[in-house]
């Protein structure tokens, strides 16, 4: 029995490090910038360095890429530090349920005002979650804190709800954006310090010959933390 569970084990790990290898994706210049404010702008969508989309590793939908589309902001102005801000943060999702899970691709990076920060959870093969990665999730990443004023820091984040197949090239199947930001925002609100206070049009709704955001609605959701 010990045997047998160890091969399922690896085989479990096998699959899912196929879904999570390089990919060749079509040159793009899907570089939006989306203005908060007025005073800060950043990249609309996830991206996978500092000069390529994200394309869902490398999954088509309805024979286009897909694109990952930026759809929370998170304010704080309660922290002194990056780290206290960060600790905050990873505090009030786990009270959400909102945890820290692995079986999740990683390594994706935010541009906010021109400056690249690599994802929040910065461990490998971690996201945000509220479920494991072998049923239907929603999960997410963040990046930042960008320092915006002396004591206002700031995080965009994605989230996407995903299914999975054991036997699927790509092991993690798209579901909905909009379905896993709306729960998202649903469960910090009701069970973190976490107030959303804002709603802005980032116009990164894509639908071309190439590209789709699929029901994303090109709304940004924005919350502020609470201590």
């Amino acid at each position: 029995m010990i045997i047998i569970r160890r091969i399922f084990s690896a085989m479990i790990v096998a699959v899912f490090l196929s879904g999570c290898s390089a990919y060749i994706a079509p040159k793009n210049t899907l570089h939006t910038t989306t203005s908060f404010y007025n005073e800060v702008s950043f990249n609309s969508f996830l991206l996978k360095n500092t000069s390529q989309v994200a394309l869902w590793l490398g999954r088509k939908v309805d024979n286009k890429y897909l694109v990952e589309p930026i759809n929370v902001i998170i304010l704080d102005e309660e922290s002194r530090s990056d780290e206290e801000s960060i600790s905050l943060v990873e505090t009030a999702l786990d009270d959400a349920g909102y945890n820290k899970r692995c079986g999740h691709s990683s390594g994706y990076i935010g541009v906010i005002n021109k400056k690249p920060f690599k994802q929040v959870p910065r461990e490998f093969s971690i996201a945000y979650s509220n479920n494991n990665f072998w049923k239907i999730n929603n999960h997410g990443r963040l990046f930042g804190p960008y320092t915006v004023k002396a004591k206002e820091r700031m995080y965009i984040g994605q989230f996407s709800r995903e299914s999975f197949s054991l036997f699927s090239l790509v092991n993690h199947g798209y579901v909905s954006f909009s379905a896993a930001r709306d729960d998202f925002i649903k469960k910090v609100t009701q069970c973190a310090s976490l107030k959303y206070i804002d709603n802005i049009d980032a116009l990164n709704k894509i639908s071309s010959n190439i590209f789709t955001s699929k029901d994303h609605d090109g709304k940004i959701k924005v919350l502020l933390l609470k201590k």
